[in-house]
């Protein structure tokens, strides 16, 4: 199936989501609105997520000794402040430290056959040479949490442009219910999907994604 610049949505109240293994707040939780959850304890089950695509909707399910046909290996790449993962506003972030988020992302690569390398930097041009090296070293997608480069950023929006290597946007909460100015993205309609309000696990979320749907470009021969 083609998914080029597809959107797609994970939507947390899904008649599809498994919620004993993803647990979801009360319709009266404050929750609702930046849902923050944590799965530390739950990282060995995998919860059935459903997707949308278009107009139709599939459960994203494993089956076993059926080969994935997506990517062989995956960029996690983290923009500015998220290295204060764990400390930096809990109660909107949560507790899981970014060591926390990129274990649990390589867990979920390692258990699915694929390769996953993983930078977070602080400096805009650190960032935009690792999206350039992703296109040489031959990465099948980029799995790209900018922070608030999100939202300002044309010269990493144009660095996926130049690497022409698919990406899902990740963010760990509701970037539309945050303030005005998170509502725009510079990345969203260039990105394969974009993934927002589900807490860490979207992370996760994006990995078995790209591992099924994020086909790999066939290899040019030198």
């Amino acid at each position: 199936m083609s998914m080029d610049r597809t959107f797609f949505h994970l939507d947390t109240h899904d008649s599809h989501l498994d919620s004993d293994a993803f647990p979801l707040p009360s319709a009266n939780s404050s929750q609702d609105r930046n849902p923050t959850y944590s799965l530390a304890s739950r990282t060995s089950q995998s919860p059935t997520i459903s997707k949308s695509m278009t107009s139709s909707a599939a459960a994203i399910v494993d089956k076993p000794g059926t080969p994935l046909a997506g990517a062989k290996h995956i960029v996690l790449l983290h923009g500015p402040n998220l290295n204060l993962l764990g400390t930096r506003e809990p109660e909107r972030y949560g507790t899981e430290t970014l060591d926390d988020v990129v274990n649990r992302a390589k867990a979920q690569a390692e258990s699915l056959g694929i390769k996953l390398d993983a930078l977070q930097s602080n400096h805009e041009g650190v960032l935009i040479d690792r999206i350039h090296q992703a296109r040489f070293e031959g990465a099948d997608a980029i799995i790209l949490n900018a922070g608030a480069w999100t939202h300002t950023s044309v010269a990493i929006r144009d660095a996926l442009l130049a690497a022409d290597v698919p990406f899902l946007e990740v963010h760990i909460t509701n970037v539309h219910a945050r303030e005005p100015f998170r509502h725009h993205s510079y990345l969203s309609d260039k990105a394969t999907g974009v993934i927002a309000g589900l807490g860490t696990y979207g992370y996760v979320a994006a990995v078995d994604f790209a591992a099924r749907y994020m086909k790999p470009k066939p290899k040019t021969a030198v």
